[in-house]
This record gives structure tokens, C-alpha cells and sequence, in this order.
């Protein structure tokens, strides 16, 4: 996960929910890990985030996108197929 330019209590959040910003976690079965880039812009998020990445399959949410409850297993099916 990339906090981009948070202004809301977002960092304060993934904080609480895990301080060791660099070290996974496994949510559901997914590793979860977040870092913060405060310079706004997608752009900028993606590059920071990709050096992060550790697996063959990667997943995008945007901040205004809702997704299912469901998503995670959804997520994890595809894994398993691939």
C-alpha cells in the first residue's frame, strides 16, 4: 500500500495497524505491506511502490475505488491459478 500525500488520518492508521512499515504481514492469507511518499501524483506513488514489490502478481486500488468484501479471496484465487 502507498499512503501518496495523505491529508486525512490515514498514516495514523496504518500505524496502529502495523508500525513496521517494511516488514509484511500476512492479512487474510495476502502479505500487506505500506510505505508513505509525500510528493502527490500517481505517478510518484508507483515509482516509490514498485522497488517494494515481491511477487509476480500486483494489485491496484485507487483511494475513491470500493471494492467487495470478497475481494481478498478473489485476489487469492487468482494467485493460486497462475
Amino acid at each position: 500500500m502507498v499512503a501518496n500525500a495523505c491529508t486525512d488520518d490515514t498514516l495514523e492508521r496504518l500505524v496502529r495497524f502495523r508500525p513496521a512499515r517494511y516488514v509484511q504481514k500476512i492479512l487474510d492469507g495476502l502479505p500487506l505491506a505500506w510505505i508513505e511518499v509525500p510528493i502527490p501524483r500517481k505517478s510518484n506513488a508507483l515509482k516509490q511502490a514498485f522497488p517494494f514489490v515481491r511477487s509476480d502478481l500486483v494489485t491496484f486500488v485507487d483511494d475513491d475505488h470500493r471494492v467487495d468484501q470478497d475481494y481478498p479471496d478473489l485476489h487469492r484465487g487468482v494467485c493460486a491459478s497462475t
